[in-house]
């Protein structure tokens, strides 16, 4: 999980960075 996490927090992808930030909100 920690691995997806990593690929989420790059800077190359606004719709992954969005994408975690909802993740980050449902816990």
């Amino acid at each position: 999980m920690a691995g997806t996490v990593t690929m989420y927090s790059t800077t190359w992808c606004g719709y992954c960075r969005r994408l975690k930030s909802q993740m980050d909100r449902e816990g």
